[in-house]
Parts: C-alpha cells; sequence; structure tokens
C-alpha cells in the first residue's frame, strides 16, 4: 500500500521509497541503540532527526541511501 498515492501525491512513488529508505535508518538506529540526535552527531547529517520525522521531500533519495548504506 501506499499512502502517498491513496493522498494523490504527484511524486507518490518516490515519496514511498524515500519512506522505506527512512525506516531501514530508523531500523538501524533502533538495532545499534542510537537516537536520532546521536546519529546525526556522527554522521553529520543535522538533518537527520527531521527526516526520521517523516520531513524528507526535500532530501534525495540517493542521499537517504547514503545514510543507510554508512550505518
Amino acid at each position: 500500500m501506499n499512502v502517498y498515492a491513496e493522498l494523490r501525491f504527484p511524486d507518490a512513488g518516490a515519496m514511498r521509497a524515500k519512506a522505506d529508505v527512512a525506516m531501514t535508518i530508523a531500523a538501524a538506529l533502533e538495532r545499534r541503540g542510537w537516537t536520532a540526535r546521536d546519529a546525526a552527531k556522527l554522521l553529520s547529517r543535522p538533518d537527520l532527526p527531521r527526516i526520521l520525522r517523516g520531513h524528507f521531500r526535500d532530501v534525495r533519495e540517493a542521499d537517504l541511501r547514503e545514510i543507510a548504506g554508512s550505518l
């Protein structure tokens, strides 16, 4: 199910893909016992807490995948 498509977002596919990567990042942080703030400092990504709250429209999917890969 793609909630972005249900809400008729024009970029529903891209938003769903970004959401999937954000969930992967969140799961990796949880496995390590890191908070979003801890990870933001360690990865030099001050926007990470915002991303993990679902505010990733302006973040490239490639950047999200890079964050996920660094975990």
